[in-house]
């Protein structure tokens, strides 16, 4: 996780960085849950927490605040570590637990942890072994930082939609439809969930938005939406109760 340049300085490599924006994104799934554990994790930083933007998604307040310790490593270099220390032996995930789609989520946040922790002790190993390091550096020195930021991930989402509007098969972009909007909703922090039956329905999903849960139905279509359609969806709403919306 620590790069030795020269002068015997030790840096924090930019993809353990890069690892720790994904894990700090994936480990909570609320919102509140996720600012909570922040609040703790930086208790003894409260200038790191009072600058941070909470009405963002997670990745983007993720992003901010490992940018921040990447720009003044010198000083946030020990926290650094701590965090990523701590979040990589993260064995169990409450908040994530809770969900409707607990096991997905859970899958993704061991991923991301797994990956934190593989440059946790791929580096502290390479730190005690210099010369196997310098090698290292030797063979990524012209490689491109793998940081994902929430940039890059909106630009994913932009070429994957473009993928399905072109594929001949519409009954098969319409089956792919589906998880790419979770991905999407996922991203600004909506809280889908998946698709799901109930007695003679069938429902693509919901979102939870300003404490409002909204029933998503994803249809992709050649002409405008007909009126059949739209009462169709109209009653399904309606069955929901009168605190449903659509």
């Amino acid at each position: 996780m620590v790069d030795m340049r020269q002068g015997g300085t030790k840096k924090i490599h930019p993809d353990a960085y890069g690892a720790l924006i994904e894990a700090l994104t994936a480990i909570n799934w609320n919102k509140l849950a996720y600012q909570q554990d922040l609040r703790r994790r930086l208790r003894e930083h409260p200038e790191l927490f009072a600058i941070l933007d909470f009405t963002t998604t997670k990745r983007e307040t993720s992003t901010q605040l490992v940018n921040t310790l990447l720009e003044d490593e010198d000083r946030y270099r020990d926290l650094s570590i701590e965090l990523m220390t701590d979040i990589s032996r993260l064995e169990a995930f409450p908040n994530l637990s809770k969900q409707v789609d607990a096991e997905d989520l859970l899958a993704q946040a061991r991923s991301a942890v797994s990956t934190l922790q593989e440059w946790v002790g791929r580096h502290a190993a390479i730190a005690e072994e210099r010369e196997t390091f310098f090698a290292e550096l030797a063979e990524r020195r012209d490689e491109v930082s793998r940081r994902r930021d929430f940039t890059k991930v909106v630009g994913e989402l932009k070429h994957e939609f473009l993928r399905l509007h072109d594929i001949p098969n519409r009954q098969q972009a319409g089956r792919e439809f589906e998880p790419f909007l979770y991905r999407l909703f996922a991203l600004f922090d909506l809280e889908p969930t998946l698709a799901y039956s109930l007695k003679g329905e069938q429902i693509d999903g919901s979102i939870y938005h300003d404490t409002n849960h909204y029933i998503v139905e994803a249809k992709w279509l050649a002409s405008a939406v007909e009126a059949e359609q739209m009462t169709n969806f109209d009653g399904k709403v309606r069955r929901k109760g009168k605190n449903a919306l659509a």
